[in-house]
């Protein structure tokens, strides 16, 4: 069944005045292929109608085969002929790539959503190569070294706090009695940099200084509001914490916000949360 409406992955393209050029094909594909996959039907209007593919590309065979050779990596699309309502309709399924895709004429380009719901393809830039491949668990960002950062950009006392923390979860844990600096590679907080041992973007984030994370990650804030409709009336500004701290931070900027009440059961007085404290922590 063909859909009633284009989505993130779902693009139909008309070919009623004139065919699909090639580029249009490849760069659909390669946008497909860069966001989450999906298919590109050939021969149906943007409202959903289904007008029927041209002639020219109801060889499925050959435009599978054209996709794999215009496409770096090459993409290995299913192509298929169907009949709705009596009329030719190519479906090109794309699968979601582990890699970054690009057309054979170095095209790099993904799917977004505009304001009104509709699809639209766009660049991907180099500045969000990364991002993408994070999302493919193709990198790791959080465990390359982190930037302009030194092993003394590590804070002694919020390790030991992170130690406290894995102490009170599981006393019995085998890291609790190792030292210092087996502590950090086994957590992965200090991997090798260019310069030798320095703290990881997940160390630096876990038990960094302040002053480290604003120099080295300074996007790596937390904001705090509480929301009435539209009007904040709660609104702490953005503030830099090492995690094992920021949880704490948060959980005591969470906890006016979830009020107790007395509940009578027989002669015992319970306290309830609004929410349980464990869900609202999540």
């Amino acid at each position: 069944m063909i859909p009633d409406r284009e989505s993130l992955g779902v693009e139909f393209k008309s070919e009623v005045t004139r065919p699909q050029s090639d580029t249009e094909i490849v760069d659909n594909v390669v946008a497909l292929a860069n966001t989450e996959g999906g298919t590109l039907y050939l021969g149906v209007e943007d409202d959903g109608t289904v007008t029927g593919v041209s002639d020219g590309h109801r060889n499925v065979n050959g435009l599978a085969a054209f996709i794999f050779n215009s496409t770096v990596p090459q993409v290995a699309a299913r192509v298929e002929l169907v009949h709705e309502h009596g009329l030719p309709v190519v479906c090109i399924e794309v699968g979601n790539s582990s890699q970054i895709v690009s057309t054979s004429k170095g095209r790099t380009l993904q799917r977004r959503l505009k304001a009104d719901g509709t699809p639209e393809v766009v660049p991907l830039f180099v500045s969000q190569f990364i991002s993408r491949l994070s999302q493919q668990r193709s990198y790791d960002y959080s465990d390359q070294p982190a930037p302009e950062s030194a092993l003394s950009d590590l804070d002694p006392q919020a390790r030991n706090r992170l130690r406290a923390h894995i102490r009170q979860t599981n006393a019995g844990n085998s890291l609790l009695a190792f030292d210092d600096e087996d502590f950090d590679k086994a957590l992965d907080l200090v991997v090798d940099g260019p310069e030798g041992p320095c703290p990881s973007v997940a160390g630096l984030l876990t038990i960094g200084t302040v002053d480290a994370i604003r120099r080295s990650l300074p996007t790596a804030t937390a904001m705090f509001q509480v929301m009435s409709g539209t009007v904040p009336r709660v609104n702490v500004d953005p503030f830099a914490l090492p995690l094992v701290d920021m949880f704490d931070r948060i959980d005591a900027l969470l906890e006016p916000w979830n009020p107790s009440h007395e509940v009578m059961s027989g002669l015992v007085r319970t306290e309830i949360p609004d929410f349980d404290r464990q869900a609202f922590r999540e």
